[in-house]
């Protein structure tokens, strides 16, 4: 606890692994602005570039923070074959990945990231903001936002980047002011692209799919239980 918060599991200014490894139940706690990355965080804030994030066959699940509850970096990332999961944000709460400066796109791969919240209009699940990224056979749900808008709850791009989708779904990904749950499974500014085949995405807010998205499909998904 602080007037900044940084990781409230593990923080690293430099190259992180994560293998077969669970971080829950951390918190990084200041203000909503100054605490980020309740799980982990990887680089400094302000998008100041980070090292290389890793995360295989991994959970990371109900950490809490001000900004990222789950996973918060600013490098080069691939997570692979890992869950994120039950992550509260007070903005985004699952995973946010920013950066000005990194060499490749960003990879997520065989991977889950759902049942997180964010309690502003930011990204339930997924943020990702001034990189390109790959999403290959993952599945973004029943990750929520709160607001009258809809900004992309599952996943919202926040640059005019490619984010290339292979064999995912997104769906079941809510934001909701009060008047009830609106549907907001994926969401982007101007500029911003998808590419990629195979994929399932209940409804777009704002962007346009690759052809041969199947849409408006309920893929029958239930929440994670704890089996």
């Amino acid at each position: 606890t602080g007037s900044y918060t940084y990781g409230g599991g593990v923080y690293s200014d430099g190259t992180l692994l994560v293998e077969s490894s669970t971080i829950s139940g951390n918190t990084a706690t200041s203000t909503a602005a100054n605490s980020i990355g309740g799980g982990v965080q990887v680089g400094s804030p302000f998008h100041t570039f980070g090292g290389l994030t890793l995360v295989k066959y991994s959970t990371i699940s109900n950490n809490a923070a001000g900004i990222a509850g789950g996973l918060y970096t600013t490098g080069d990332v691939t997570i692979e074959n890992t869950t994120i999961s039950g992550n509260q944000g007070a903005f985004i709460g699952g995973l946010a990945m920013l950066a000005d400066n990194v060499s490749t796109p960003w990879n997520i791969i065989s991977s889950t990231i759902s049942g997180n919240d964010s309690s502003s209009n930011i990204a339930g699940g997924i943020y990702s903001k001034q990189n390109a990224a790959t999403i290959e056979n993952s599945t973004i749900a029943f990750n929520t936002a709160h607001s009258s808008a809809k900004y992309g709850a599952g996943l919202a791009i926040r640059g005019a980047d490619a984010v290339d989708l292979e064999s995912t779904i997104i769906s079941n990904n809510t934001t909701d002011e009060g008047s009830g749950p609106l549907t907001d499974d994926l969401g982007g500014v101007s500029g911003a692209t998808l590419t990629g085949a195979n994929n399932l995405v209940y409804f777009p807010s704002s962007l346009v799919t690759p052809g041969g998205t199947i849409l408006l499909t309920d893929p029958l998904l239930a929440p994670l239980a704890g089996n």
